[in-house]
Order: C-alpha cells, then sequence, then structure tokens
C-alpha cells in the first residue's frame, strides 16, 4: 500500500475517532438516562401504592371511630326514649 494513502487512512480514522467517542459516550449517556427514568417510573406506583396504603389505613380508623361515636349516641338516645315509656315514679 502506498505510504501516503496508509497516512491518510491513519488521519481519517484518528479524526473519526476522536468525533466518533464523544457521539458514542453521548448516544450512552442518553441511553442510560432514558433507562433510570424508565426505573423511576416502574418504582413509583409503588410509592403511591404506599402512600395510597397509608391513606385507607387512616380512613379506616376514622370509620372506626365514627362509629364508636354512632354507637354511643345511639345508646345515649335510648336512654333517653327509654325514659319517656317509664312511668313518672321510676325516673
Amino acid at each position: 500500500m502506498n505510504e501516503d494513502i496508509l497516512r491518510v487512512l491513519i488521519v481519517l480514522t484518528s479524526v473519526a475517532t476522536a468525533l466518533g467517542m464523544p457521539v458514542a459516550l453521548y448516544a450512552a449517556i442518553r441511553l442510560i438516562n432514558h433507562k433510570m427514568k424508565r426505573l423511576e417510573a416502574a418504582d413509583a406506583p409503588a410509592a403511591v401504592d404506599a402512600a395510597t396504603d397509608e391513606r385507607l389505613a387512616r380512613l379506616e380508623r376514622e370509620v372506626g371511630d365514627l362509629h364508636e361515636r354512632l354507637d354511643f349516641a345511639e345508646r345515649l338516645l335510648a336512654r333517653g326514649h327509654e325514659h319517656e315509656r317509664l312511668p313518672d315514679t321510676l325516673h
């Protein structure tokens, strides 16, 4: 092979490598960022589910508290009605 052609090929290979490396690194970084975003998005439902579970547990406690209050109020009302039905001598 002619030495001039060999030198040109070496220069072109060096230039292509010098220009190609940043492009390859940029593509690799973009790919990694894309995969990281997909992984974060996959983890997001778990976080939402945990927050939803906590909210559901809190609402269940509140419903239980309200149920106890309703039972207490019903007992108080029932006592009031019992006094109305009893003869005056037993009050």
